[in-house]
């Protein structure tokens, strides 16, 4: 009960809570991005105020660069710049001229075209800077208690899903547009669902892990725990959250067995096949594999025809974060148009460019060396003929290992839709990233940050 009786950890779990339960739908400014940004401000005041502030100075320059500048740049996009800079800037053209018509065109604006949806997302942005410092000043064992959170809140997601399926989409619906047939839980995509069920997998693994050696009893529970997770991947009728909930399930047997990794592989392909060979008996199954084979059908190819030309006109400095649908829309085919609209571009890799422009594809690389940096982290440390820094590690590296199998979750997974638009996914990458980076922290600091965190 530590933890409920300390006020920084607590803050973190209420934000974890909150932007998983209410960050699941569109970013909206509402109720509850009220709810959220009020935790994720809190949490902010607590990180900096605590050891966070020392944690995040004693990650190398090039990880702390790659989280600074992607928390900076939507603030930095709502500067206001004179309208003859903001005129003159690649991308600016359209706006101008809609400006000039109205005698609009020399106001102070700012590079972002729609400065509302940018501070949106600067104010995520700022909260998950406050998760990400909260987590990387933990102890072990509150990064236990951590991860055992997440995995409550994913099951109350899936009591509610299971409830919203068994009722044909009729109860407990959180939005007003959403995947209703199918398994969501507290979100509106199924396919966000999906990869929330998919990321159970390592999550609920490391936790069983050091069990697994000498209880027979758990690894049977956790092969049955797998198979009802399936279950559940194909109640979402999501094909990418099947997918990727198979890829952490091989990952974590290769983990599991690393002395019988092509047994391993065997096993997989064998149980594909008989998959493949059961799902005709299984309409669910049927439909998901169904859907595999009609990818020629699917409207994200046609949304990617109609938003790649946005690249070469914002991709130089970026049109703002949040700002897709307002940019989309005059590209739009007009047989489309209709009461709804296209939200995203279905390619977060390709949105970011659009939206970001050079500064965040500059942000992304200097993310990827930061995880390569990490990924060399751990290898080192891994290496009994190279003994440096071994006192650290523990758990830590089963914490890393999780982390960056999420992470590669979530880079497959932007490639045909938008996890990271959503607060409730984005809450498991940031805390993923944290997980990651800790093995990086300066040692020296540990005795310390322990200290202070646990009120020593």
């Amino acid at each position: 009960m530590a933890i409920i009786r300390e006020p920084a950890a607590l803050i973190c779990f209420a934000f974890v809570a909150v932007s998983m339960a209410f960050g699941g739908g569109p970013g909206e400014l509402g109720l509850a991005f009220m709810a959220i940004a009020i935790a994720g401000l809190a949490l902010v005041v607590t990180a900096v105020r605590g050891a966070g502030a020392q944690a995040f100075q004693a990650l190398p320059l090039i990880v702390r660069l790659a989280v600074a500048l992607a928390v900076a740049l939507p603030f930095i996009q709502l500067i206001p710049l004179p309208p003859g800079l903001w005129q003159a800037l690649p991308g600016q053209g359209l706006r101008a001229a809609v400006l000039q018509a109205f005698g609009l065109g020399g106001a102070w604006l700012p590079l972002s075209v729609t400065p509302a949806e940018t501070a949106y997302s600067a104010v995520i942005g700022l909260a998950m800077l406050g998760l990400f410092m909260a987590v990387m000043a933990m102890p072990q064992d509150r990064i236990r208690a951590l991860i055992v959170f997440v995995v409550i809140m994913i099951g109350i997601g899936i009591t509610i899903g299971i409830v919203q399926f068994s009722s044909g989409g009729d109860s407990l619906q959180f939005h007003k547009v959403a995947h209703r047939s199918a398994l969501i839980g507290f979100f509106a995509n199924k396919n966000h669902m999906g990869l929330t069920l998919a990321c159970l997998v390592p999550l609920s693994f490391i936790l069983v892990e050091h069990q697994l050696d000498d209880r027979r009893g758990v690894l049977v529970l956790l092969g049955l725990g797998w198979i009802a997770l399936i279950a559940l991947l194909v109640a979402t009728n999501s094909r990418a959250g099947l997918l990727l909930g198979l890829m952490g399930m091989l990952l974590a047997s290769l983990r599991l067995f690393p002395l019988h990794r092509k047994k391993v592989l065997l096993g997989a392909v064998l149980a594909a096949g008989l998959a493949i060979a059961l799902a005709s008996f299984v309409p669910a199954i049927q439909d998901i594999v169904d859907r595999f084979g009609r990818t020629s059908e699917d409207v994200r190819f046609d949304i990617l025809d109609q938003g790649v030309p946005l690249i070469e006109q914002y991709g130089a400095l970026g049109s703002g974060l949040g700002s897709f649908v307002s940019v989309y829309a005059p590209t739009e085919k007009l047989a489309w148009v209709n009461p709804y609209y296209v939200n995203h571009l279905h390619n977060d890799w390709l949105q970011l460019i659009i939206e970001g422009g050079a500064p965040g594809v500059i942000i992304l690389l200097l993310m990827l060396a930061a995880l390569a940096l990490a990924a060399r982290t751990l290898w080192f440390t891994a290496a009994p003929a190279r003994n440096r820094l071994v006192v650290f590690m523990g758990d830590e590296r089963s914490f890393a290992w999780a982390g960056f199998v999420i992470i590669a979750m979530f880079a497959a997974h932007s490639i045909g839709d938008y996890p990271m638009r959503r607060v409730g996914t984005l809450t498991l990458l940031v805390i993923a990233l944290a997980l990651v980076f800790r093995p990086c922290v300066n040692r020296a600091l540990l005795p310390r940050l322990s200290g202070q965190v646990n009120g020593d």
